[in-house]
Order: C-alpha cells, then structure tokens, then sequence
C-alpha cells in the first residue's frame, strides 16, 4: 500500500507542469493588445496592457467573469487581486508572449509546446495537452 502511495505521489508531482522562467520583458509598441481565446469550443476575451516593466494580462469569460488576471514582471508572474490562481492560465500567457515577440521571446519553451502561427490568428499547444485558437482583435 506504501509502495503505491509513492507511486500516485510522484506520479502526480511530475504531472504539474512548472512555468518557464522569464527571461526579459522585451519592450512593446502598443499600451493594449485584446485576443479572442478558444479553447474546446469555449470562448473568452484576453486582454494584454503593457507597462514599462510589466505586463497586466486579464482574461474573462463572454459575460465579463475575470478567469485570470495576472501580471508579468522580469521577476515572474504575480496574482493581481482576487482571482483564484490559474496555473494553465499563466502557462497560455507564456505562450502568447513568445509568438508575441517571436525575436525577442521572454521564455524559453522546451519541445512539449507547440506553437502554431497563422496570421492573423495562432494556435497553441502545451504541454498539458490543451490546445487553444488565439486571434486578436483589431481596434
């Protein structure tokens, strides 16, 4: 019984994907970028305002519910107010940011992520399995 306790312990703790680090906030030309977001035919609206060393990422659901808000700074990611910690969430954000800045990417992502680019819109996978639909939204 010990044994596969251990084993469903150590299974599980593999299973949890870290979060790259960061390695720079490259800087940005535009104060707000918006993105349609689908994931399995869920839709929601990611919402991208760059500061000098931060970046504030707000993602809600089609009525305005937040199901993440974060914010990126060259120390990492930090909740931003009351919205229960999103682990998948800030692992999308990581690849956003990288198809973002394609020459200048803040993360270094390992083979497991799959990033998809179709102008105007990408795809991405991660290493979770889950595949999201990015397309942003023009002003």
């Amino acid at each position: 019984m010990l044994k596969l306790l251990s084993f469903c312990f150590i299974f599980f703790i593999s299973a949890c994907t870290v979060l790259p680090e960061i390695k720079e906030l490259p800087p940005q030309t535009e104060s707000v970028k918006s993105f349609k977001v689908e994931n399995n035919g869920q839709q929601s609206l990611l919402v991208i305002q760059f500061y000098e060393n931060k970046w504030r990422w707000i993602q809600t659901d089609p009525l305005g519910s937040p199901l993440a808000r974060v914010i990126l700074t060259p120390n990492g990611w930090q909740n931003d107010g009351f919205v229960m910690p999103n682990q998948q969430a800030k692992l999308l954000f990581s690849a956003v940011a990288n198809v973002l800045n394609p020459n200048e990417q803040p993360f270094q992502l390992d083979s497991r992520w799959r990033l998809e680019i179709n102008s105007p819109e990408f795809f991405i996978t991660l290493p979770d399995g889950s595949q999201w639909k990015i397309r942003e939204l023009q002003e």
